[in-house]
């Protein structure tokens, strides 16, 4: 059971370096003004009834996921005062007016299209999709913006209210909804259909919850006290909740006793998906593992071509930690579960951590909580106590660098450093994620004062060690108090 961040890096859509207007150079600082706008109608769900604007300078050739292309239902493009039909050829329409400015409408069936990480998914009478998969553009799509509106118009309440559609997009101001296009291919989750929202404040951010269509066997009173709380540990650690808004979408998984499986998109807005167990006993939500987690993403950068080990690091290890500081979690069980999964992170004993080059599940989560537990200890042990990684999440957070917007790996260690007056992160992101250096995972338990016992997962602690205070602060309320 692993969580998935966002997209591969890779499928990152190709910008061209021009406005809409006519291939002039975009000057730093200037506005952009290619604009992709779209209304999209639900009267008649399951079709969606979109029609969108181009500026000028785009692409005459329109696209959609091909997991979605055979659920659009026509195509057609305004010329003059009259509507024509674009055909398609093997899912792409070709509209030469869209070199030019165009408008365009077009009607998808959207429980005809087909499932998978780029597709639909179905439960019940609702259909959730990211938003790169269900919009026609241009493509390759230019640098600007994507604008849209939904109607009818939905306003979640306080309470659990039903709702036609729900997404995760980002507020652009003045009460425009949408996402920059270089954002586009990683987009937002958007549920259409039958659905449960309902609103909450959660320390200086707003999250939406969406209920999926299907059987629940927790209340709508235990569902939002699980999304709530486990927004609030996450607040909890960054000081206040880390963006202005999140949606998360709860969908029903028949013959599931607990939640299987989450995944966060956050540059188009940020959305989080978590397969829930229709089964799922709502007393014990709190032994969840995976809400907090990908709830943990939303307030530390994105990468993009690296630093996977880190972003998934750091939900990894925090995640535990956060549950003991709330006392959903027993702190002996927190350092037993620790010792148990930090060997995964290593392929076999002495081998080189090498985090960039790490392409496993284990590598990737575990070397990187590695590296992330070894990073707060060493912050904590050459201040005195003074500072943590906290401290470096918080900090990072404040210059602006929450999960939608994209940093590298390499200054978000120099902010962390800066923050901490330390060159810990420095360090040892080149030893430990550059060049590979060997982690003694034994002895940087034993210093903690854990030992594992070798019997099954027992451990023993000693408080003699070391940096055996730490373990104590760690797990306080504030990262810090012993």
């Amino acid at each position: 059971m692993e969580t998935m961040r966002r997209r591969a890096a890779g499928l990152m859509l190709g910008l061209l370096a021009t406005t809409c207007g006519g291939g002039r150079p975009i000057a730093a600082g200037s506005t952009v003004p290619c604009l992709y706008l779209y209304s999209i109608d639900t009267t008649a769900l399951p079709a969606l009834r979109i029609q969108a604007t181009f500026a000028p300078g785009g692409s005459p050739d329109l696209v959609i996921a091909p997991e979605l292309s055979g659920a659009i239902t026509r195509v057609e493009v305004k010329r003059g005062d009259v509507w024509e039909i674009v055909s398609s050829d093997n899912g792409t329409w070709r509209v030469p007016e869209c070199a030019a400015s165009c408008t365009i409408r077009y009607e998808l069936a959207i429980d005809r299209g087909r499932g998978g990480e780029d597709g639909v998914a179905t439960l019940g009478a609702s259909w959730l999709s990211p938003t790169y998969a269900w919009l026609l553009h241009p493509t390759p799509v230019m640098k600007g913006r994507f604008e849209l509106t939904i109607t009818p118009a939905s306003a979640p309440s306080t309470s659990w209210s039903s709702a036609q559609w729900a997404a995760g997009f980002r507020d652009l101001g003045d009460g425009r909804r949408g996402f920059l296009s270089g954002d586009f291919a990683e987009g937002a989750f958007v549920g259409f259909g039958k659905l449960r929202t309902r609103n909450s404040q959660v320390d200086g951010g707003e999250i939406t919850a969406v209920l999926l269509d299907g059987k629940l066997a927790m209340s709508e009173t235990e569902a939002a006290r699980w999304v709530d709380d486990a927004a609030s540990a996450v607040a909890m650690l960054y000081g206040r909740f880390p963006v202005r808004h999140a949606t998360v979408f709860l969908a029903p998984i028949p013959a599931a006793t607990e939640p299987v499986f989450g995944r966060v998109l956050s540059l188009g807005g940020s959305s989080v998906l978590v397969l829930t167990g229709e089964e799922s006993d709502g007393n014990k939500m709190h032994d969840d593992w995976i809400l907090v987690h990908e709830l943990i993403h939303l307030g530390f950068p994105t990468f993009q071509n690296e630093g996977r080990w880190l972003d998934e690091g750091i939900a990894t290890y925090y995640e535990p930690v956060l549950r003991t500081r709330m006392g959903w979690r027993d702190k002996t069980d927190l350092w037993r579960g620790l010792a148990r999964e930090m060997p995964r992170g290593l392929a076999s004993e002495g081998e080189p951590l090498a985090l960039e080059k790490r392409t496993t599940l284990d590598g990737i989560y575990w070397g990187g909580a590695l590296f992330v537990m070894m990073a707060d200890v060493r912050i904590r042990e050459e201040t005195r106590g003074q500072k943590s990684l906290d401290d470096v999440l918080r900090g990072v957070l404040a210059k602006g660098g929450d999960g939608e917007h994209v940093w590298t790996v390499a200054e978000t260690m120099r902010v962390g450093d800066a923050l901490t007056g330390t060159h810990v992160l420095t360090n040892m992101y080149k030893r430990f994620a550059l060049e590979g250096e060997a982690v003694d995972l034994e002895a940087e338990l034993h210093a903690l004062g854990i030992d594992r016992t070798g019997v099954k997962d027992e451990i023993s602690l000693h408080d003699d060690r070391p940096r055996a205070s730490m373990r104590s602060q760690i797990v306080s309320r504030d990262g810090r108090t012993p």
